[in-house]
């Protein structure tokens, strides 16, 4: 019997420290934005050199994760990322995207719910409001009056995969018309 509980208890000590060693390997990057960037970078080149120079615009904590607007270069070429942080409170990298698209926008399974998240650049401060549609529910979320936003609505009805997109979006002015189309011919 006693050699049970000390194979268990030896079992279950070899088990925490291989899960803390995994722990800080996994998440090794600090709340730092250029330390942010500097691993977008490194991820980004798949291990190849790093070529790619990302510009930090903007960044949002929601819950266990962490939101990253970019831009790549000087271009108006947009990025994102998407951070989970660890036990450790040092973060490490989910995915990345970038894209010539007006707006990134996706939705997020994180530990406490399923969420949309749009990022963009709030062109000459026209956009008041954004709707986000799926097939159960709709999201508005207000759009500050900043060059650069990221905001995130919850979704209550709907359970997201790992990342979904909504169906439809409405970009809506101060008067709650839809300025997609315009911001489209002007800014793209």
């Amino acid at each position: 019997m006693k050699k049970i509980v000390l194979y268990g208890l030896s079992c279950v000590i070899v088990f925490i420290v291989v899960f803390t060693i995994h722990q800080s390997f996994s998440y090794k990057i600090r709340n730092d934005l250029k330390e942010i960037e500097t691993a977008i970078e490194v991820w980004s080149s798949r291990g190849e050199e790093v070529i790619t120079d990302y510009t930090h615009k903007k960044s949002k904590d929601v819950d266990d994760t962490k939101l990253v607007y970019l831009f790549v270069g000087d271009t108006d070429y947009q990025a994102d990322a998407i951070l989970t942080k660890g036990w450790n409170g040092k973060y490490k990298i989910e995915s990345t995207g970038q894209g010539s698209n007006l707006f990134r926008y996706k939705t997020m399974k994180t530990d406490k719910g399923s969420y949309v998240w749009i990022m963009g650049k709030n062109y000459d401060l026209k956009i008041d409001r954004i709707k986000t549609f799926f097939k159960n529910e709709t999201c508005e979320m207000r759009i500050p009056k900043e060059e650069f936003f990221i905001e995130v609505c919850r979704l209550k009805k709907t359970d997201v995969g790992v990342y979904a997109y909504p169906y439809k979006i409405k970009v809506l002015n101060d008067q709650g018309s839809d300025i997609l189309q315009d911001l489209y011919v002007n800014y793209h």
